[in-house]
């Protein structure tokens, strides 16, 4: 299979979406579906995968040699744009440029910040798993806990009420 195959499987699988599932039947074409689909992933993972490693692997080689051949100008850079600056702010007129003040904040006591400047951070991680571990039963303030079916695949189909 090439690549314009596989995109011709992956858009008659997508046409064939199952909307609802209301039946046995229609719950067994939905699983034949899911591994029509799993194969295309791994179809399109195999033909295109290993070129997506290795553009990757030069696009890191060529971005660390763009970045080493431009470290030392981009620090040149900053001196010299920081000395034009000064320049100008004592002062003196240069054609094309001028300066303009923004200020950098740097915090020293975190505690003594007044709250309307503070961010707090929610621990995402922390709550699921609070939710994951109380199965969702133990509400937590300020949140909603919503249960979410992820659908897995058995090795081997069978399509009988959960049961292998």
């Amino acid at each position: 299979m090439n690549v314009e195959a596989l995109k011709l499987a992956i858009s008659d699988l997508i046409g064939v979406e199952p909307r609802s599932i209301a039946s046995d039947r229609s719950a067994a074409e939905a699983a034949v579906w899911v591994e029509m689909e799993q194969r295309s992933e791994a179809d399109a993972e195999s033909m295109l995968g290993p070129a997506i490693k290795l553009a990757y692997t030069e696009h890191k080689r060529l971005t660390s040699e763009k970045k080493s051949m431009l470290e030392k100008l981009l620090s040149a850079k900053a001196r010299v744009r920081a000395g034009l600056a000064n320049w100008i702010a004592a002062g003196h007129a240069v054609d094309g440029c001028y300066v303009k003040t923004s200020y950098r904040v740097i915090v020293t006591d975190p505690d003594k910040v007044p709250d309307e400047y503070t961010y707090r951070a929610i621990d995402e991680e922390k709550l699921a798993k609070w939710a994951e571990m109380t199965e969702g039963a133990q509400a937590v303030p300020g949140c909603v806990i919503e249960p979410v079916r992820v659908l897995y695949k058995r090795a081997e189909a069978g399509l009988n009420g959960g049961a292998s």
